[in-house]
C-alpha cells in the first residue's frame, strides 16, 4: 500500500469511527442491537467505533441500513445533520 493510500485509509477509518460513535451516542441506538444488525459482536462494534478496527463493506452497509442513513453519511461523503442518526 502506498503512503497516500495508507493515509487515506487511516483518515477514512477515523471518519467512519466518529460517525458510528456519534450514532451510538446521539440516539436510542443500543450497541448490542446495532451489533446484531451488523452480524458482529458488540466488542467488534466498539473497536470499530474507536477506530481500532477496520469495517468491512458489508458491515458498513448494514450499519447504514440499521441507522436509516445513506452509506455516504458514515464515510463523510454526505454530511447529515446529527438528528439523521436518531433511529425512529
Amino acid at each position: 500500500m502506498t503512503d497516500a493510500v495508507s493515509i487515506e485509509a487511516d483518515r477514512l477509518r477515523r471518519v467512519i469511527a466518529r460517525r458510528i460513535a456519534a450514532a451510538i451516542n446521539l440516539g436510542p441506538v443500543e450497541r448490542a442491537e446495532m451489533a446484531a444488525a451488523m452480524n458482529i459482536a458488540p466488542t467488534r462494534l466498539s473497536r470499530i467505533a474507536k477506530g481500532s478496527s477496520d469495517i468491512s463493506g458489508v458491515e458498513l452497509i448494514l450499519a447504514a441500513r440499521f441507522l436509516g442513513v445513506p452509506v455516504g453519511s458514515l464515510t463523510g461523503e454526505v454530511s447529515p445533520p446529527p438528528a439523521a442518526f436518531r433511529r425512529k
